[in-house]
C-alpha cells in the first residue's frame, strides 16, 4: 500500500514534525510553492507551543497541532495521542523539520511510505540521540574535522540510522566557530532537503526493494 500511494500519486500528502522555528519546514513548503516539490502538507504537529514554525504553518492555511510530551503521565499516553493525531490525516508520508522527540513505532507504522528526516552533520558521524542543534556543530569544531555537511534520510526506530539518501558537503575554514558552521549547514540543508524529497518519492518503490535486499 505504501509503494502505491507514494509512487501512483501524483501530489502525495505528507504531515510535518517540528520543534523550532522551522526554517527547513519553510524551505519545503516554499519548493512546493515554485512547483519544485509536487506534494501538499496537510498538517503540522509541533511538539511544543509558541514556536516560530507554527505562524510559518499558520499563514498557509496548514493546520497546526501541538502534542507535548509533558501533558502526558506516560509515554504511551503520548505515543497515542501524537498516532490518532497522523492517523486522522491519513498522510502518505511524512517529514521531519527540526523535530526533538523520538518517533514512536506507532506512527511508523501509521505512515505508509517513508519519513524523512535532515540531519545537520555527514552521518554516521555526529548522530543518534543527544546530537541535535549547536551540539553536533560544537562536536565537530572541537573534533577539528576538516568538512561538514548534512544528512538526509529515512526515519526507522533508531535515530539517525535509517537509510541515507543524500548528503551535501562543505569545508570548514580555519577559524570557524560552531555558529558559523550552523549557518553554512543551514543553508546547503534548505536546497538538499525539498529536492531528497522529491526525488526519492518519484522511485520510492526501487528504493524500497533495494534497501530490503541489503538488509
Amino acid at each position: 500500500m505504501g509503494e502505491e500511494a507514494v509512487v501512483k500519486n501524483p501530489n502525495p500528502r505528507f504531515v510535518a514534525f517540528a520543534s523550532g522555528s522551522g526554517s527547513n519546514f519553510e524551505a519545503i513548503v516554499d519548493a512546493i510553492d515554485q512547483g519544485s516539490l509536487h506534494a501538499t502538507c496537510v498538517a503540522l504537529i509541533a511538539s511544543r507551543p509558541n514556536i516560530g514554525v507554527i505562524e510559518k504553518a499558520t499563514v498557509r492555511g496548514i493546520p497546526v497541532h501541538v502534542v507535548q510530551k509533558t501533558d502526558h503521565a506516560t509515554i504511551a499516553s503520548f505515543d497515542d495521542e501524537l498516532t490518532k493525531v497522523v492517523q486522522s490525516f491519513s498522510p502518505d508520508f511524512g517529514v521531519l523539520a527540526g523535530y526533538l522527540q523520538k518517533i514512536p513505532s506507532s506512527v511508523l507504522s501509521a505512515i505508509h511510505g517513508p519519513i524523512f528526516n535532515i540531519h545537520p552533520s555527514l552521518l554516521p558521524k555526529y548522530g543518534g540521540k543527544g546530537f541535535f542543534g549547536m551540539r553536533v556543530h560544537e562536536a565537530v569544531i572541537d573534533a577539528g574535522d576538516s568538512e561538514s555537511g548534512c544528512t538526509v534520510h529515512l526515519v526507522t526506530e533508531k535515530y539517525d540510522e535509517g537509510p541515507i539518501l543524500a548528503q551535501a558537503r562543505l569545508a570548514i575554514p580555519k577559524g570557524c566557530t560552531p555558529a558559523e558552521l550552523a549557518s553554512a549547514v543551514l543553508s546547503l540543508e534548505h536546497t538538499l532537503y525539498p529536492i531528497t524529497i522529491q526525488t526519492t518519492l518519484e522511485d520510492y518503490g526501487t528504493l524500497q526493494r533495494t534497501f530490503a535486499s541489503a538488509n
